[in-house]
Order: structure tokens, then C-alpha cells, then sequence
């Protein structure tokens, strides 16, 4: 959880120009939660969503990781896509290399 969370954390802000990432979980799930904060994200708001697969308004918390506290707070894990999934355990490894390969994920 929380090692998968800071890898992925760690490539979109090296990948990508982004000065935020954004999280959401649904309030029920408080592993979820606490891989949030142990990873310095902080909430910003509760929501309420309607997801279909369970077809009523569920109450859902929204958290937020600034570039610049991420910065602060973490050492630089990684200089390229390629030395994180080396680094990684290889169930990990495997989860990184099919999200790198979405076309979204891609600059």
C-alpha cells in the first residue's frame, strides 16, 4: 500500500508538470485513508459520490499532495520511470509498468 502509493506519487511528479496531485477514497475505507496520510497527503473536503457499482450516494473523503510539500518532505526516490520499477518488489513492478504503458500516462 503505502510503498506503491509513495512510488506512484513520486513518478507522476517526475513524469509530469502537475503542482497537485488529488485522491479520493470513499469514507468506509480507512486503510485508504491512512495510506493517504502516511504519505503527507491532508484532506481538503468531503463529497458525496454515486458510484454505479453501488448505486447510492456514498459519503467519499478528498485529499491533496502539493509538488512543493512533496518536495520538502521526501527525498528524491527516483530519476527516471525505469529505475522505479527496478527498485521495486516485482508485484509492484508490474502495477507500474501497465499504468506507464496507458496512453494517459504518457507524455
Amino acid at each position: 500500500g503505502t510503498e506503491v502509493a509513495k512510488a506512484m506519487v513520486s513518478y507522476a511528479f517526475h513524469r509530469f508538470d502537475w503542482p497537485c496531485l488529488e485522491a479520493g477514497v470513499f469514507s468506509d475505507n480507512p486503510a485508504s485513508v491512512r495510506v493517504l496520510q502516511k504519505i503527507g497527503a491532508y484532506e481538503i473536503q468531503p463529497i458525496a459520490l454515486w458510484p454505479l457499482a453501488r448505486q447510492t450516494s456514498v459519503k467519499c473523503r478528498e485529499f491533496v499532495i502539493p509538488l512543493s510539500d512533496w518536495e520538502q518532505n521526501n527525498t528524491p526516490v527516483i530519476k527516471t520511470a525505469r529505475f522505479i520499477i527496478r527498485s521495486l518488489p516485482s508485484r509492484t513492478s508490474t502495477i507500474l509498468r501497465v499504468l506507464a504503458e496507458m496512453p494517459e500516462w504518457r507524455r
